[in-house]
């Protein structure tokens, strides 16, 4: 299976594999990653036929879905774009085909019967941002699986003949056991027997893997929005460091829960539903320490400006009586 094959299915349907190859490692990262971003909206009043948890993850996988009613009762699910573009060249239809609610092909007008549910402004999903970090780490997690292997061998040892490859054997076997050194035999074995360093860069190699590692991790975070922050320093961070990602944080979250609120707010007028959508857990935390934070930037701002204004205003005054003095004498 190639990673083009996770593509094209929903992570669930694929058989397990080893959990050292590399596919594995791509859909377990995707499978995790899914897990959090599943908490990272809260839903009110939603209908016993729309689930919350295959909603979201349909949702944030596909791009976007199709709600509609059927038979008196309302669905989101999958449905294919069709139609004749309107003015901007978007589709007007979806194709609804499920074979549990004995639909097949069923064509739907979009803002007429049925609703464009959108994950993000571009209708992307997360799929190909779960599917490049996640490849990328599990190319970095068998590299340290193999760097990791590789520190054990900190020498390669030769030895012409069997008298000197047993001697060296029970040599090391001594070692790894914590008994005596061990002896080999005499000088010829000596002479017989070579070793070759190996693994002399294995620890600066693993420490850059190991960092390389943390910094697709934090970029992940933070592209969904969470503050991870990794410096290449390896030093103390200064606060402006520390704060450097916050204005990159919120766009996509931004834009994710404004699409829900629009086709919800739509979802709702179309169908006769009251469901609610908002931020939930570390996003609506993240959402709101920055809101205050702005808040307080601007208050300030607004002082610093009324500081100043005070100040002018004195230096006015200050002027006119001595204009007033000067006229007296």
């Amino acid at each position: 299976m190639t990673t083009n094959d996770l593509d094209k299915k929903l992570f669930w349907e694929d058989n397990f594999l080893s959990p050292l190859s590399k596919d594995e490692l791509i859909k377990t990262y995707i499978r995790r990653m899914y897990a959090r971003t599943n908490m990272m909206f809260e839903y009110a009043n939603l209908p016993e036929t729309i689930d919350k948890t295959m909603l979201e993850l349909m949702l944030q996988q596909k791009g976007y879905l199709c709600g509609f009613s059927w038979k008196g009762k309302p669905y989101i699910l999958f449905g294919a774009l069709a139609g004749k573009p309107n003015k901007y060249y978007l589709p007007s239809q979806m194709i609804v085909t499920n074979p549990f609610l004995n639909i097949n092909g069923v064509i739907f007008d979009i803002d007429k019967n049925c609703v464009w549910c959108k994950n993000d402004s571009s209708w992307q999903g997360l799929n190909d941002m779960f599917l490049k970090y996640a490849t990328l780490l599990s190319e970095v997690d068998i590299s340290i699986k193999y760097g990791a292997i590789n520190s054990r061998i900190l020498n390669i040892i030769t030895a012409k003949t069997d008298r000197t490859f047993k001697s060296a054997k029970e040599f090391l076997k001594k070692v790894e056991q914590g008994e005596e050194l061990g002896i080999i035999m005499s000088n010829p074995e000596m002479d017989d027997l070579k070793t070759y360093p190996y693994g002399g860069n294995t620890n600066n190699y693993l420490k850059d893997l190991i960092e390389l590692r943390q910094y697709l991790l934090a970029n992940w975070y933070i592209d969904l929005g969470i503050n991870a922050n990794y410096n290449m320093k390896r030093e103390s961070l200064s606060q402006n460091e520390v704060a450097v990602n916050e204005d990159t944080l919120t766009p996509l979250i931004d834009s994710m829960l404004e699409e829900r609120e629009k086709f919800i707010k739509q979802y709702n007028e179309m169908f006769g539903t009251s469901i609610e959508v908002r931020l939930n857990s570390s996003w609506w935390k993240i959402n709101e320490e920055i809101e205050l934070e702005i808040k307080a930037k601007e208050t300030e701002i607004e002082q610093v400006k009324n500081e100043e204004s005070s100040k002018n205003e004195e230096k006015i005054e200050e002027g006119e009586n001595s204009d007033e003095s000067k006229g007296n004498e």
